[in-house]
């Protein structure tokens, strides 16, 4: 069954490898190449809209854009949906990588609770 994850790892699949692993967030598209299998890491906080985002080891690193617009090293720090994110040279913000996590884990009817299970982050 799916339950609702408190934390998130974001990578590029390695479908080399013998049983394939797939990070919950993919890093696709340009800059791809420069991040790492297991990059980091995205955890919810008590705070709506708030989130911890923390470089796993990375080869490339993890930045994040603070108020200032600095590209800051991401070392359990505190970022919102709106922060800006740099995996490598991959860069998104943390609204999208949510929304693109959300859209493969929609709500869904367990038969066997027969209550809507919400796997979403």
């Amino acid at each position: 069954m799916n339950e609702r994850k408190d934390t998130l790892i974001i990578g590029r699949p390695d479908l080399a490898a013998k049983n394939g692993f797939l990070p919950d967030i993919q890093i696709t598209g340009q800059g791809n190449e420069t991040v790492s299998r297991r990059h980091a890491s995205l955890s919810r906080t008590e705070k709506s809209g708030e989130y911890i985002l923390t470089d796993i080891g990375s080869t490339n690193g993890t930045k994040y854009q603070d108020t200032s617009e600095n590209w800051v090293p991401a070392q359990e720090s505190r970022v919102t949906k709106q922060t800006k994110v740099r995996f490598g040279k991959a860069e998104v913000t943390i609204e999208e990588i949510v929304k693109q996590y959300n859209r493969k884990h929609p709500p869904f009817f367990h038969p066997e609770t027969r209550k809507i299970v919400d796997p979403r982050f």
